[in-house]
């Protein structure tokens, strides 16, 4: 097990207490889990790069632990009332498909390397920036007045989801044609 192996398992282990943390309106502990957490996503991946510590299994797991914190996440806040069902919907629909995308490339042994783009990197930066305003919102660190703000960076995260769905789904598809991608 490597040190980012490690970290990718410490950031999914950070989930529980995130949502119980925000569950209790322990606003300053959720923040610093939070925070820990987006940390943990970019350690690992550095340490990875920088000390040829990626695996095959930290190339499956990371991008897994990614979406199961972010979709987490967005559920507490949607179930809290924070989140809109169209926003929750396009990200479980992007994760989805690539799950599917992925299952079908497996079962027909389509062979690939499994890589994170940076159109992933903004998508879920993007997402990370939504879930930090939503975090401060519970504490009511931003106001109503913000509301455009809202606005704004559920459309810019939505932008990049649905563009990183488009991204794959195209890679995706010409893999499984017998196409190579660059």
């Amino acid at each position: 097990m490597t040190v980012p192996n490690i970290l990718t398992l410490y950031r999914l282990m950070c989930l529980p207490f995130l949502l119980y943390y925000l569950s209790q309106r322990q606003i300053l502990l959720s923040l610093g889990v939070f925070l820990s957490a987006v940390l943990s996503d970019f350690l690992d991946g550095y340490l990875a790069r920088r000390f040829s510590l990626v695996s095959k299994i930290g190339k499956i797991l990371d991008p897994i632990v990614d979406k199961t914190f972010v979709v987490g996440t967005f559920f507490y806040f949607f179930v809290s009332g924070s989140v809109p069902f169209w926003f929750l919907g396009i990200i479980l629909f992007r994760d989805f498909s690539q799950l599917v995308g992925f299952l079908i490339l497996w079962t027909k042994k389509v062979h690939f390397n499994i890589k994170s783009e940076l159109i992933g990197k903004l998508s879920t930066g993007m997402n990370f920036v939504v879930i930090l305003v939503l975090i401060l919102e519970s504490a009511h660190s931003v106001t109503a007045v913000n509301v455009s703000l809202f606005n704004l960076l559920f459309i810019g995260a939505s932008f990049f989801t649905v563009l990183s769905l488009f991204y794959y789904g195209l890679v995706w598809s010409s893999l499984y044609r017998g196409q190579v991608v660059c």
